[in-house]
């Protein structure tokens, strides 16, 4: 060992440690290199020259990098040597010039100082132990890149980003859903107090769904009014997320986004509201005329016109289809805005789904619809509703199949919940349209369904009422083959 070595020290086994080493006397401020071993010689790229007994500050070229490394450095070895404990420093940036290339390499280290006392427990020598995380710095300056593209994209987009703890039930919120919930800078947000701001006829809503994708692993999306915590204006807020999960399979923590939908709503109600206004005027004309046209077809009838009296039969089913059509309206404007309610109580589908199969065959010939008896269980829902729910997907069925073709309807019990079938041999749907088909006034385009009439709000009431019962809707098919709607009701408990 060197002139210099500390007492007592093998140097055959320091040689030999596989991370680099130096140690040096506690010589303040020059702090004279006593020994280091091959590995650092390998990192620092000084294999061609003997650093034994200089000072560690004449290693390299004091460049601007060097100089602020060196202060660090120096503060930290100060520090061992006034307390006589190890100073950790997690991140340095300390740039060594390749072999032959006088060109620094940027490069990164973690460096710890560790006291080797002598005698009288006075700090004699510093060892220094390095690590190179170059790589990991990297990487992390490459993550801090993407989240702050993400953070301006999202910020861009409206878009207000948020993190649960679900041990402990914090929120940690991005600055914009910090405001959305009127949170002040250093406040201390949790899930009950996130849930309390809701409006109290969304808070069940949310937090079933919110449960549900934590208990399925999937996303949840959901529209809701919040009250921001420092009494600031209420604000509708779309917010999705989903769970993460350890190796056990538990849920620790969910991650979102949030968007303030508050003018979408406004403007939305506002057609609404024109949509419902105009429905509301047409129903009366529609009442007259249907009373007209049903006085007069009586006449034709007693005088056996028979022209006049087919003219007014084919004028009344016109005038059948525009009542849908306006109350179809009317059903569209009271789910958005919220304002139907349902009339649960139990009964047995069986019988409602024979009721509302007798009540289409009246009006929908050429077509034989087979219902499969289903189980005699009751079920707890809004049975007008229902009824309405029916008779849609099984008139979606006739429009879209050959006259002729059977349309069948089954039910089968699924533990807690009924569902209901409706199945056709018709023109079918394509997969790209299927996620999309229970949107408002989406309709398949393609030259088959051009000549159907409608404007794409059957299915969307269809979804919204079971959606209220806590059901689920969905379609099977294939195009050329026919499709299989289905839906699920609770069981009366």
């Amino acid at each position: 060992m060197a002139e210099h070595s500390p007492e007592g020290f093998f140097e055959s086994v320091f040689h030999q440690l596989p991370h680099p080493r130096i140690i040096v006397e506690a010589d303040s401020p020059k702090f004279t290199i006593v020994t280091y071993n091959e590995k650092f010689k390998e990192i620092s790229c000084t294999q061609s020259r003997d650093l034994t007994g200089s000072s560690m500050w004449d290693m390299y070229p004091a460049d601007e990098t060097a100089i602020a490394a060196n202060h660090q450095i120096r503060q930290a070895l100060n520090k061992v040597i006034e307390t006589g404990r190890p100073v950790i420093i997690n991140s340095l940036r300390y740039d060594i010039p390749a072999v032959n290339d006088n060109k620094p390499a940027e490069s990164w280290w973690q460096a710890e100082y560790l006291p080797i006392t002598g005698t009288a427990g006075e700090v004699k020598y510093l060892m220094c132990a390095i690590h190179n995380i170059t790589q990991q710095e990297s990487r992390k300056k490459e993550l801090e890149q993407a989240q702050d593209l993400l953070a301006m994209a999202m910020d861009a987009a409206g878009l207000a980003g948020w993190t649960a703890d679900l041990a402990t039930g914090i929120i940690t919120f991005s600055e914009s859903a910090r405001v959305l919930h009127g949170i002040a800078v250093g406040e201390i947000a949790t899930l009950p107090q996130l849930v309390q701001s809701i409006t109290a006829k969304h808070q069940e809503r949310v937090s079933q769904a919110v449960q549900q994708a934590i208990d399925t692993k999937t996303t949840f999306s959901e529209e809701f009014i919040v009250h921001p915590l420092n009494g600031g204006t209420a604000k509708w807020i779309k917010s999705t997320g989903k769970a993460y999960y350890n190796h056990q399979g538990e849920a620790i923590y969910m991650a979102g986004n949030m968007l303030d939908i508050t003018l979408q709503k406004l403007e939305e109600q506002r057609k609404y509201d024109f949509i419902t206004m105009v429905s509301h005027e047409l129903k009366t004309p529609l009442t007259v005329l249907k009373s007209y046209v049903q006085m007069l077809a009586a006449r034709a009838k007693k005088t056996e016109d028979s022209f006049t009296a087919v003219a007014l039969e084919k004028l009344h089913s016109q005038i059948r289809k525009m009542t849908v059509l306006v109350n179809s309206f009317l059903n569209v404007s009271r789910l958005e805005s919220g304002r139907i309610e349902l009339d649960n109580t139990a009964f047995l589908l069986d019988d409602l789904i024979r009721e509302k199969v007798q009540e289409l065959a009246l009006t929908t010939k050429n077509y034989d619809i087979y219902l499969k008896p289903c189980p005699q269980l009751p079920v707890y829902a809004d049975r007008e509703k229902i009824g309405q729910v029916i008779i849609n997907l099984l008139s979606n069925a006739s429009k879209y199949s050959s006259p002729g073709q059977q349309i069948e309807i089954s039910c089968q019990n699924e533990g807690a919940l009924l569902k209901i079938n409706v199945k056709d041999k018709g023109i079918g749907i394509k997969a790209s349209d299927q996620s999309k088909i229970f949107d408002r006034f989406y309709r398949v385009e393609n030259g088959q369904t051009q000549i159907i009439p409608g404007i794409g709000i059957g299915l969307y009431l269809c979804s919204e009422i079971i959606r209220q019962h806590r059901g689920q809707i969905g379609v099977e098919s294939v195009p050329g083959k026919g499709s299989a709607f289905w839906f699920t009701l609770p069981l009366s408990k």
